[in-house]
């Protein structure tokens, strides 16, 4: 079953039906994602999207916590031709697996071709637009540990699934 974003915040009462449809009308005027209007014009943090997203789309959800104290090794062991590319963000490596946020986590292509690059094996937990496509990870390495505390959470395509969104490492119980 699949259902749009708007319409499920509205019935999760995440916002109102003025605010969904003052959203739609900026996308309209502007582009882009709704969600990103929601964000912009204050009516949804980008927290709770990330939460609602996750659930949605069923992929897991980096929460700041996770991404606080990244190391450099971490940031590092993806070149950056492939970190703007696929825009992606790698915050943890253990045990040979190497997990990251991007904006598509459904990118075969992306995660196969890191995979590839950097002999590890890509878990992607799910993305946020401004995280992983953000400029400082273009710019200096002592830029790159400034983002750790950037907030990551997920975006994809279709149906929704559970309820409660997940963490990192936890399986889908669909």
């Amino acid at each position: 079953m699949s259902i749009k974003i708007g319409e499920l915040l509205v019935q999760r009462g995440v916002i109102g039906n003025e605010e969904l449809q003052e959203a739609l009308n900026a996308q309209l005027v502007y582009g882009g994602h709704l969600g990103t209007c929601l964000i912009e014009l204050g009516h949804i943090t980008e927290t709770a999207l990330g939460e609602v997203l996750s659930q949605i789309f069923d992929v897991g959800y980096a929460t700041v916590e996770m991404l606080n104290g990244v190391l450099r090794n971490v940031t590092e062991s993806v070149p950056r031709r492939l970190v703007e590319k696929h825009r992606l963000v790698p915050f943890q490596l253990t045990d040979g697996m190497l997990h990251v946020a991007m904006i598509d986590p459904k990118n075969i292509h992306g995660i196969d071709e890191t995979a590839f690059a950097t002999g590890h094996k890509i878990q992607p937990p799910g993305s946020h637009r401004r995280f992983a496509s953000s400029r400082r990870w273009r710019s200096t390495t002592a830029s790159r540990d400034a983002c750790a505390s950037s907030p990551c959470a997920a975006s994809s395509t279709t149906s929704a699934r559970s309820s409660a969104p997940r963490q990192l490492g936890q399986r889908s119980r669909a």
